[in-house]
C-alpha cells in the first residue's frame, strides 16, 4: 500500500512552509481558502481514513499540537520542542468536512 502525496495538488501551499502564529489558539495554518479542492476530494469524506506524513523542524521551546477541524479534532500531530528534521506519521478517520488545519 502506498500513500499518495495529495498536498501538492489539492492544498494551495507549497512546502517547505514556515508557521510562526505559536501563541493563538486555534490559529490557521494554512488559509481556509486553500482547502478548498481537499474538502471536495471524493475520498475527504466522513469515516473515510488518511494517512498524514510531514517533516519538521522546530525552533519552539515547547511542543506544538496540529489538527483539522472538529470537536475533537484529526489527523492531530505533536510537533516536538526544539526538534530538528523530524518525521511525524498519523492516520486517522476524517470526522467532519469541510476541514482546515489549524494549531491547538
Amino acid at each position: 500500500f502506498t500513500c499518495a502525496n495529495v498536498w501538492d495538488d489539492l492544498v494551495g501551499v507549497s512546502f517547505p512552509m514556515t508557521f510562526t502564529n505559536t501563541e493563538t489558539k486555534w490559529a490557521a495554518v494554512v488559509a481556509p481558502s486553500d482547502f478548498r479542492f481537499l474538502n471536495v476530494h471524493p475520498t475527504w469524506v466522513e469515516g473515510e481514513m488518511w494517512t498524514m506524513q510531514i517533516k519538521v523542524t522546530s525552533t519552539c521551546p515547547n511542543d506544538l499540537v496540529f489538527s483539522f477541524s472538529s470537536t475533537h479534532g484529526f489527523l492531530k500531530v505533536t510537533i516536538p520542542a526544539l526538534v530538528d528534521i523530524h518525521a511525524v506519521t498519523v492516520v486517522d478517520t476524517i470526522k467532519f468536512t469541510p476541514s482546515y488545519l489549524y494549531m491547538r
